[in-house]
């Protein structure tokens, strides 16, 4: 993910000796299958809740809070611009901060904001970047408590996991050595 390109599974299936739990972290959406044939993966919020850098999780739940805070204050302004693009945030955080938001913090929280259900459409260039231009969801006004939102939402989908859990292959049952990698 630091490197803002997706991992080939491919390359993962060879390190890691075992295409089921690769698979299996497709299927649990902890990694997202992107590209033609579905042959890479990137990170999900998931992948960061699990990874075991303090740092990138850190980074990704500030980027998360930051970013969804811009989108419901440009949302409220009842502008009647429709699309938005990384600036306006930008702009919008720096105005709820009062100094300017970390880069990254706004790549991040940019990239996960369709998990968070706080964008209704976007486009990107690649599965990479993160979105250039996109629509506030409407279900930006039901998010609330920006500090929390992180935990419901990751809280909400470990709950579902382990539900599936109990009927499948338990893909963190065997510690993965390298998690940065996927970060």
């Amino acid at each position: 993910m630091r490197l803002k390109k997706p991992t080939s599974k491919k390359g993962l299936i060879i390190e890691f000796r075992d295409p089921r739990v690769i698979d299996q972290l497709v299927t649990n959406r902890i990694l997202n299958a992107v590209g033609n044939n579905q042959d890479d993966l990137l990170p999900t919020a998931l992948a960061f809740h699990y990874s075991g850098d303090s740092d990138a999780l850190n980074l990704a739940r500030r980027g998360v809070g930051v970013v969804l805070q811009a989108l419901q204050g440009l949302f409220d302004e009842g502008l009647e611009k429709d699309e938005f693009n990384p600036e306006d945030v930008k702009r919008k955080a720096r105005n709820i901060l009062g100094f300017p938001p970390v880069e990254e913090e706004i790549w991040i929280g940019l990239y996960l904001a369709p998990e968070f259900d706080a964008l209704s459409t976007w486009s990107t260039p690649d599965q990479t970047t993160g979105p250039v231009t996109f629509r506030i969801s409407t279900n930006i006004v039901t998010l609330g408590d920006f500090d929390g939102v992180w935990d419901r939402t990751i809280n909400m989908r470990v709950g579902y996991g382990n539900m599936r859990e109990k009927k499948q292959l338990n893909p963190l049952s065997r510690p993965c050595p390298h998690p940065e990698r996927f970060l």
